[in-house]
């Protein structure tokens, strides 16, 4: 058994919000899953994505956010879980007033042949603004680029 609180958690800043890598390859030693706890503060955003071959899911624990996938948005809630299929483009948006708290899960890469895929390659403006305006593509990940992350 390993125990890894928050606090001593691997933090990944992003756009007004924190990510707490708590389940990992390589601080756990998990081959199955990833597990991270993400704080979103109001007006912030995970950066749309997509993992080519790697499910993934948010299950939301306070807080109010726009989760978006392809060209669908909902607005989700506690005790809400949001499912992403492999290849979906995917992202989530604090629409509310305070602080948005949930748990992402995804398929670790040590459960794919030849490394799998994550998130990867950063791109500078917002990706909430619709695509077609700003000419951006979303974030791609493969195996292949996923080494340079």
């Amino acid at each position: 058994m390993k125990v890894v609180p928050r606090k001593k958690a691997k933090a990944l800043k992003g756009d007004r919000s924190l990510s707490y890598q708590l389940i990992t390859p390589s601080n756990v030693g998990s081959r199955k899953f990833i597990i991270t706890i993400v704080d979103v503060r109001p007006g912030g955003s995970t950066r749309l994505h997509e993992h080519r071959t790697v499910e993934s899911m948010y299950y939301i624990l306070e807080g109010r956010g726009e989760a978006l996938s392809g060209r669908e948005k909902k607005v989700v809630g506690p005790d809400t879980a949001v499912y992403f299929p492999a290849g979906s483009t995917h992202g989530i948006r604090n629409v509310g007033r305070t602080r948005l708290r949930y748990i992402h899960v995804e398929q670790s890469i040590m459960d794919l042949d030849r490394g799998g895929d994550r998130p990867c390659r950063r791109r500078p403006r917002s990706l909430w603004t619709p695509l077609r305006s700003t000419g951006q593509e979303p974030l791609t990940c493969t195996a292949a680029n996923s080494r340079a992350a």
